[in-house]
């Protein structure tokens, strides 16, 4: 999504309730300090909670605690209560000197057909102080999981690494390895945070399509993959985490056979 400041209440509430209708597992009682929906409503504390948000990706690219600190500190002053980041940032291999001169925050290292995880200064601790210091601030966080595009090793990089022989973007929803790779990054940061009142939801990934860097192949969208994947991997959240809500980070790309009539510019579309 590419807001940069946006009512959530409006903008994803269908995609975030996606967590409670599609995930297999029962939600049940949340947490204290977890956000959850009623009906068309989000929840906190058995309250209803009504919040502006902003579309702050860079947030855990930031190299200091301090520019941390005061961006949450910014932002709860300016009544922002949900931040939109990302949970992701992948290099090649070839990339990593770079990375280690420059002190850019990376998580993921790809050189052959499974990623290495970076858990240290530069990689998951940064992580770490921005979920700890927007539990502080209290400002919630969405977290996606990977990208579309490109821009910071997005799902192509799964293709070209796993499948090389593959031409097509959307090999990522339905090759195996690819998904077993992606899910376990997953695990791996779901893990990770889901006991922290600090996550607002978790984000499949951000403004999934069936082409991106690479072309779209002849089953995409004919085969409903986006739908078929969406489904399978909030199912697979849903059992590592039954408490935080699950968002696709999608675009509305459901190719549904009947598609719900709505007004625009006085015409019924």
């Amino acid at each position: 999504m590419r807001l940069s400041l946006f009512s959530l209440g409006a903008a994803l509430l269908p995609s975030l309730a996606l967590g409670a209708e599609w995930g297999s597992g029962d939600r049940g009682k949340v947490p204290p300090g977890f956000l959850t929906t009623k009906g068309t409503n989000f929840r906190l504390d058995n309250k209803n909670f009504a919040f502006v948000g902003s579309n702050s990706y860079w947030l855990p690219l930031l190299t200091t605690k301090a520019d941390v600190d005061l961006t949450l500190k910014d932002a709860r002053k300016a009544g922002i209560k949900v931040m939109r980041t990302w949970g992701f940032n992948a290099i090649n291999a070839t990339e990593l000197p770079t990375a280690l001169a420059t002190d850019l925050t990376y998580y993921q290292v790809w050189n052959g057909t499974k990623f290495n995880m970076n858990y240290g200064k530069q990689g998951l601790e940064r992580m770490d102080y921005v979920v700890k210091a927007a539990e502080k601030a209290g400002v919630k966080l969405i977290l996606a999981f990977t990208n579309n595009w490109g821009g910071y090793g997005g799902m192509d990089l799964y293709v070209q690494w796993i499948r090389p022989d593959s031409r097509y973007h959307d090999a990522f929803y339905t090759d195996p390895a690819i998904i077993a790779e992606y899910q376990r990054y997953v695990k791996i940061i779901v893990n990770r945070y889901k006991d922290s009142p600090a996550i607002a939801a978790w984000e499949l990934m951000n403004e999934a399509r069936c082409l991106g860097d690479l072309p779209a192949g002849p089953n995409c969208p004919g085969k409903r993959l986006l739908t078929k994947w969406y489904r399978q991997q909030s199912d697979y959240i849903r059992k590592l985490d039954p408490y935080h809500l699950i968002t696709t980070g999608g675009e509305g790309h459901f190719f549904w056979d009947n598609p719900p009539k709505f007004w625009s510019n006085g015409e019924l579309v």
